[in-house]
């Protein structure tokens, strides 16, 4: 196993956690704005936009840990940000951890690393034909945008289930096009362009 690039993509999910976190607390205090509203008191805020260099940092090490590892070793350890979050959340906003909370994250840790150790996540193809992409941007972009809308109508916890779906997808689908432009980019910014 690449450890740097599980290094790496502990330190990108780490990141990701406290921007998350940050981003959280700074739209909680927007309560109530909506529309242009929040955008322009979000993009003016301090907090919002250190937690989003903190968040294009992660990114940087992720792309890094792409260049090093494969897309099967890196992004299930992106959810490795909800563990890191869970703490950090609870400290920045004084609620208390519960004990269910904890069962489920050293469920996940434990699940994570199960997958890790014996799924041996190596090999595959760092660059796939654009005519293999097509069936994946049909489905992926079909799934974002029934998702969209479906959330769009649905109650408060449905909804954001449904943006988290929605997001969730959109984040996966990027990494799997990251992985495929950093291999580019590793011949240089004519390869990479061309």
């Amino acid at each position: 196993m690449p450890w740097l690039a599980v290094l790496l993509a502990l330190g990108a999910a780490l990141l990701f956690a406290v921007g998350a976190v940050a981003q959280q607390q700074v739209a909680a205090a927007h309560h109530g704005a909506g529309g242009g509203r929040l955008a322009v008191g979000l993009l003016t805020d301090r907090r919002w936009l250190a937690a989003s260099f903190g968040n294009l940092l992660g990114y940087g090490l992720q792309a890094t840990a792409l260049t090093v590892g494969t897309l099967l070793l890196v992004q299930p350890l992106l959810i490795t940000t909800l563990v890191f979050a869970l703490p950090l959340g609870a400290r920045w906003n004084a609620r208390v951890i519960t004990r269910g909370q904890v069962a489920w994250a050293v469920a996940l840790t434990v699940a994570l690393a199960t997958f890790l150790l014996a799924g041996h996540p190596e090999g595959g193809h760092a660059v796939a034909p654009l005519r293999d992409w097509w069936t994946a941007i049909a489905l992926c972009g079909g799934l974002a945008l029934v998702m969209t809308g479906l959330s769009f109508v649905a109650g408060p916890r449905m909804r954001a289930l449904g943006f988290a779906i929605v997001a969730g997808t959109c984040v996966g689908f990027g990494s799997a096009l990251t992985k495929s432009v950093v291999r580019f980019a590793e011949h240089g910014p004519s390869v990479l362009f061309a």
